[in-house]
């Protein structure tokens, strides 16, 4: 039971299928440490429920992302879990943020130009770290951050990068670009694209304004993307190149 404010007892209302399933992410979380992967038949054990209960349990949580089946049919945590764990490194005061920021200001100062670093985390674009150039003509990246995640070309490179599930979270989230980039519009046409990334490992834009944007993919977890962003006149092909 619960006592309110006014010293009144009501009754305590918990939502089963809600604790259910977070005993599944304790048991997934919590005690298979190494990852190996939990059977149906343990997790229903454990929560001494049906195993048809807790599969369609499962179902759910692998649909949002929070739970994976591996190919022996064991459960694991999902995307999702591994994603909630990264958050606090990409925060400023955590380990990544003080590396990002680091080397950041340090080929800021050997480019001279506008860097950005983000990442790829519950299906969505994250900026980290701004590091904006001290030239009296350059890119102001903190107004690029409003901006729709197919227009950024590190939104580009993250989608391109992304892993199956992480791309298929991006569609659901986003959608298909359109008007965000050359008009794709089908799934034909934007595989082809992120397939040109990919193969190139970079990405190059050139958004309204005289700027080119560069990206490159940064492939730990979670996936990050560094972007450049320069004035045209500044930053023809030779230093595109160099960059």
């Amino acid at each position: 039971a619960i006592r309110t404010e006014r010293g009144s007892i009501m009754a305590e209302t918990l939502i089963l299928s809600i604790q259910k399933a977070l005993r599944i992410l304790d048991a997934l979380i919590f005690e298979d440490t190494e990852g190996n992967g939990m059977s149906l038949t343990d997790l229903a054990n454990r929560l001494g429920q049906r195993t048809t209960t807790v599969h369609n349990i499962l179902k759910t949580m692998i649909r949002c992302g929070y739970v994976t089946q591996v190919q022996t049919g064991l459960y694991r945590a999902g995307k999702k879990c591994n994603d909630i764990q990264a958050l606090p490194r990409v925060l400023p005061g955590g380990g990544l943020y003080a590396e990002v920021r680091r080397r950041l200001e340090t080929l800021g100062a050997e480019l001279g130009e506008s860097l950005t670093y983000s990442v790829f985390l519950g299906g969505k674009r994250m900026s980290v770290f701004r590091n904006d150039s001290r030239q009296p003509v350059r890119i102001v990246t903190a107004e690029l951050d409003a901006q729709h995640m197919y227009s950024l070309v590190t939104g580009r490179v993250l989608t391109a990068f992304a892993d199956e599930q992480g791309r298929a979270d991006i569609l659901a989230n986003h959608g298909f670009p359109g008007e965000h980039w050359d008009g794709i519009g089908n799934t034909g046409e934007w595989e082809r694209r992120l397939d040109e990334i990919r193969a190139a490992g970079y990405a190059v834009n050139f958004p309204p304004g005289e700027m080119v944007a560069m990206a490159v993919p940064v492939r730990i977890h979670p996936l990050g993307a560094l972007g450049c962003f320069a004035p045209l006149y500044r930053c023809g092909e030779d230093t595109q190149k160099r960059i």
